[in-house]
């Protein structure tokens, strides 16, 4: 078992959860606190979570808050800016404009501009203190050939956790996993040390599927909709960074290939859910209410939902980072009625 420091509430008191039908939360439901951590599938346990659902619904003032518009809040940096490497004759723009909101789901947009230019999409965690956890996303893939769509932790160039599916590999359809620093061989392809080609028993671009990396100090597990796929232990990095979600083209026929520029081509994103540590964390669990930790699958399928509805305790905190400690789950508390109501 993993059993990490844990951080220093932003929340006076406990995680309050109770288990839901379609009924509201009230005063007098059962609470269950959540004060011990979360225990993972793989019997990690983990200080925080960290829940993000990107679908609306009626009731879900999340989507008003924003003007359906992850820019204008602050948990999340949304990216512009051109990457042009040396002795590379591809380029990636991101535009801030590629990011958007629909009822269905956050969109990464992948369109050429008014210019002519191929023009890609990114978006990420303001927080850059993850180390180590269990990070899941649901995704529908890009459906039309020419982009890549990746979901993937970041420090650096040689501190990188990569979930990638290439939209022109079809038959099979697949998904790269990777380390950075990647190795490679003699030949200059990639090592399987530290990078793999995992064929799909699934298409990716029909429906929502879970993309997911378990990240402890020796490994890598990489996951398709909870299943393991693939494990890597080499040049695990061990520094905190970021969540990233991209969808992006170059146009270079061996990697990302060729996109087209006359449609608007789409990565969609339901949620995000992650149980992690934090460089934050500083003391053990108080565990003052419950000895033991709350099982992550009962957060996941929506069993136990927030039950304290108080606003953040600190103004320096907004939503999301509010509520991602021991203190309270981290649903983005303006969707909490959507969750309740559409169970």
């Amino acid at each position: 078992m993993l059993g990490f420091g844990l951080v220093t509430t932003l929340f006076v008191g406990c995680a309050l959860f109770a288990p839901v039908g379609k009924a509201q939360l009230s005063s007098t439901s059962s609470a269950i606190t959540c004060d011990c951590g979360f225990r993972d599938e793989n019997n990690n346990v983990w200080t925080n979570v960290w829940f993000s659902d990107y679908q609306q619904s009626e009731g879900n003032v999340y989507h008003d808050a924003t003007a359906m518009d992850l820019k204008r809040d602050k948990n999340y940096l949304v990216m512009d800016y051109t990457m042009k490497r040396d002795n590379y004759n591809y380029t990636r723009i991101f535009s801030k404009n590629n990011v958007n909101l629909s009822p269905q789901s956050a969109q990464l947009i992948v369109r050429s501009n008014s210019d002519g230019d191929m023009t890609s999409a990114s978006f990420g965690t303001e927080r850059n203190d993850f180390l180590y956890g269990t990070f899941r996303a649901s995704i529908k893939m890009p459906s039309v050939p020419g982009t890549v769509a990746a979901f993937y932790y970041y420090e650096s160039d040689t501190a990188e956790i990569d979930m990638e599916t290439l939209g022109r590999y079809t038959d099979p359809r697949q998904s790269f996993f990777a380390i950075h620093p990647q190795i490679y061989n003699d030949d200059g392809t990639a090592s399987n040390l530290t990078h793999v080609k995992h064929p799909l028993d699934f298409d990716p671009t029909t429906e929502f599927n879970e993309y997911r990396f378990d990240w402890v100090p020796d490994s890598v597990g990489f996951y398709l909709n909870g299943q393991l796929a693939s494990t890597l232990d080499t040049n695990i990095p061990s520094t905190p960074g970021r969540v990233i979600l991209n969808h992006w083209t170059d146009s270079n026929p061996k990697f990302s290939g060729v996109a087209p520029m006359d449609q608007d081509i789409l990565m969609e994103v339901a949620n995000m859910t992650f149980f992690f540590n934090s460089t934050q964390d500083a003391t053990g669990p108080p565990c003052q209410s419950n000895r033991n930790a709350c099982d992550v699958k009962d957060i996941t399928s929506r069993r136990l939902l927030p039950f304290d509805k108080s606003p953040p305790a600190s103004s320096s905190s907004s939503s999301i980072v509010a509520y991602t400690s021991l203190s309270s789950i981290p649903f983005i508390l303006t969707i909490l009625p959507i969750l309740l109501s559409s169970l």
